[in-house]
């Protein structure tokens, strides 16, 4: 897999990922609501789309559900789907159903779980077991979303599952990468997490472990954003710590980062305050300011001794060079 291949299209796509995490203008907020994505685990791995869309349907379940992707999940178990709604369907959180699917002897009670979180390890796109040569995994940043922080603003395109893996390919043209979103708690008003960076870190770590212990894991390359380039600088640090077997699988396997705006250096967080007043979450917030910067400084020092030898894996990095627009609490009476 070639690193410099991969970061051309980066580039050629990084607008779609930086102008996403901007606020809203005045006329984007006065537009009808676009429909939301939702995600559907524990389809059976012998369905297909035409499978699933006939269950969602059958008997009024769901109306005109659209089925954006369905790809098989790291464990190999089910599959998990990615579906639009209308934003103001009343959606049940499961379905449970008999299925006489060719994975079973008997009749099998299958739980399909829907939600919109996005929380964890979602397969968005997964190739073929031959043809599968990388693992990209993108992570969303401060107050972001795992799914919606990479979809087009005001549109449905979401450029990692849509796009990137048709812009990963062999010489022949086969698609070699799996394509897989994390995601955690990160947002800000009316939080109650008190999970603080190196939290965070630990809980990648531990997904992640997951992932390794499977053994369906290729060469890993990170897309990290904003908090989640942190989130992803702190879980290489523990990893370069531990003398566990599958951790040190687990380092061996990353291959390249790219950072989308990540505030190595502290972030202005003036603005953010207040979404986040006196809740649990106010500390993770000011830990990543400027004004508070003791412990991105040692994050940074030893993250770069994290990073081992020279060549070991690849970094790039993109960040603005232009003011952008800053979120803002707004009061409605």
């Amino acid at each position: 897999m070639n690193f410099s291949r991969l970061s051309q299209w980066f580039r050629q796509e990084k607008n779609t990922v930086v102008d996403n995490q901007h606020p809203p203008t005045s006329e984007q907020t006065s537009k009808p609501k676009r429909q939301l994505t939702f995600r559907i685990r524990g389809v059976p791995n012998d369905w297909d789309r035409g499978t699933l869309h006939s269950f969602l349907t059958e008997e009024g379940r769901i109306g005109d559900p659209v089925i954006k992707s369905l790809a098989k999940e790291f464990h190999g178990r089910s599959q998990t789907a990615t579906v639009d709604f209308r934003s103001d369907y009343q959606l049940p959180s499961k379905f449970s159903l008999p299925t006489d699917s060719s994975q079973h002897v008997e009749p099998h009670i299958c739980t399909l779980v829907l939600d919109h979180d996005f929380l964890g390890i979602t397969s968005l796109f997964t190739p073929s077991q031959q043809g599968h040569e990388v693992d990209i995994i993108a992570i969303s940043g401060l107050g972001g979303h795992a799914f919606g922080s990479f979809k087009e603003r005001g549109g449905e395109h979401m450029w990692l599952r849509d796009a990137l893996s048709h812009g990963i390919t062999s010489d022949s043209g086969e698609r070699i990468a799996r394509i897989m979103v994390y995601g955690y708690e990160s947002s800000l008003p009316n939080s109650d997490s008190f999970q603080n960076l190196e939290d965070l870190g630990t809980a990648l770590h531990s997904d992640l472990r997951a992932l390794i212990s499977y053994r369906s894991f290729k060469p890993i390359v990170f897309i990290a954003h904003s908090l989640g380039g942190l989130i992803v600088k702190q879980f290489l640090i523990s990893l370069s710590k531990s003398i566990d077997d599958v951790d040190q699988r687990l380092r061996d396997a990353i291959y390249g980062i790219a950072f989308f705006g990540v505030p190595h250096d502290g972030m202005d967080i003036r603005s953010l305050i207040p979404m986040a007043g006196d809740r649990p979450n106010r500390f993770l917030l000011e830990s990543i300011g400027y004004d508070n910067s003791q412990i991105l400084s040692i994050q940074k020092r030893e993250f770069a001794e994290a990073l081992g030898g020279r060549g070991e894996f690849e970094i790039i990095s993109f960040y603005e060079t232009r003011l952008s627009p800053t979120a803002i609490q707004v009061w409605l009476h």
